[in-house]
C-alpha cells in the first residue's frame, strides 16, 4: 500500500481549467495559461477576460480539465492505496457533480480522508450555506473528514519517523493576507507555534495557493503538496518525507 496526497482538484471550475491550460480561445489567439507562467496575475487575468469580453465559463474546457484531473489521480493511485485530499475538490459547482467525478477515481471511499479546503461546501468559514448540511455528501466520497490532522513521517527505511502535519492552508505567519483572508479564513491558518516537538518545527503539508513549486515556504518546514507543485499528479507520502530530510540536511526548518 501507498500514501499518497494531493489537493485542489478544482473539479468544475472554470477559472482554474483555464489557467491549468483547459482553454479555448481563438478569437484572441491567448489563453490564461500562457498569461500565468508569464507572471500575470490571476486579477490580471480577469480583467483581460472582462475587456475582451470573454466568459470564462464558456469558454473554459472543464470538462476536459477534469477528465484530466482523474486520470491523472488513476494513474498513480491504485484500489490498494490510501488517498489524503488537503481541500478544494470543486468549486463552482453542484454537490451531486462533485460526488460523480470523486466516484470515477480508483481508489475506494474507505481509502480516502479530506482534509477540508475553503472551496468545500462542508467548510465552517462558509457563509452562503449550513457546512454541517453538506458533511453526509462528502462522507460518500471520504471516509474521514478533518480540518486538520497528524499522520506519522516515515524514514528511509520505512519506519515511523516523526508526525507531519495536514491542512489546507499554509501557515498562518508565511502568508499574505489580504482583506477576504484577515475576514473569513485567517482563524482556519495553523498557528505554527502550537506545532513543536521537542524544540524542532513539525512540518506542514498543505495547498490552497497553486503554487507551481512545492518549496515556496521551505524555511518554514511547509512543503506544497497540491497538484500545480507535482506536475498535476498526486505525490508519495516517502517522496515529501525524503524532500523534508533534504532540507533538514541542508539546515533549513531548525526555527
Amino acid at each position: 500500500m501507498t500514501v499518497w496526497l494531493t489537493s485542489d482538484t478544482h473539479f468544475g471550475h472554470p477559472l482554474l481549467a483555464a489557467l491549468r491550460g483547459f482553454y479555448n480561445d481563438t478569437k484572441n489567439g491567448r489563453n490564461a495559461r500562457s498569461m500565468r507562467e508569464a507572471g500575470i496575475s490571476t486579477p490580471q487575468i480577469y480583467d483581460w477576460a472582462k475587456r475582451s469580453h470573454i466568459s470564462m465559463k464558456e469558454i473554459a474546457d472543464t470538462e476536459e480539465h477534469d477528465r484530466f484531473i482523474i486520470d491523472s489521480i488513476n494513474s498513480c493511485v491504485s484500489s490498494g492505496d490510501t488517498l489524503f485530499h488537503l481541500g478544494d475538490v470543486s468549486f463552482r459547482t453542484g454537490i451531486e457533480y462533485t460526488i460523480e467525478c470523486m466516484s470515477q477515481l480508483d481508489v475506494p471511499v474507505e481509502s480516502r480522508h479530506l482534509i477540508i479546503g475553503n472551496h468545500d461546501k462542508c467548510f465552517r468559514g462558509n457563509t452562503k450555506w449550513s457546512p454541517s448540511e453538506f458533511y453526509p455528501f462528502y462522507l460518500q466520497m471520504f471516509s474521514t473528514i478533518d480540518e486538520t490532522l497528524k499522520i506519522d513521517s516515515i524514514s528511509k527505511d520505512g519506519a515511523k519517523d516523526g508526525e507531519l502535519i495536514l491542512c489546507h492552508f499554509p501557515w498562518r505567519d508565511t502568508t499574505v493576507h489580504d482583506e477576504h483572508t484577515r475576514e473569513r479564513l485567517l482563524p482556519f491558518y495553523p498557528d505554527r507555534s502550537r506545532y513543536m516537538s521537542h524544540g524542532r518545527q513539525i512540518p506542514l503539508l498543505y495547498g490552497h495557493t497553486h503554487a507551481d513549486i512545492c518549496d515556496e515556504f521551505r524555511d518554514e518546514m511547509a512543503i506544497h503538496v497540491g497538484l500545480d507543485a507535482w506536475g498535476m499528479k498526486p505525490v508519495r507520502l516517502e517522496t515529501v518525507c525524503s524532500t523534508l530530510r533534504l532540507w533538514l540536511d541542508d539546515g533549513n526548518g531548525n526555527s
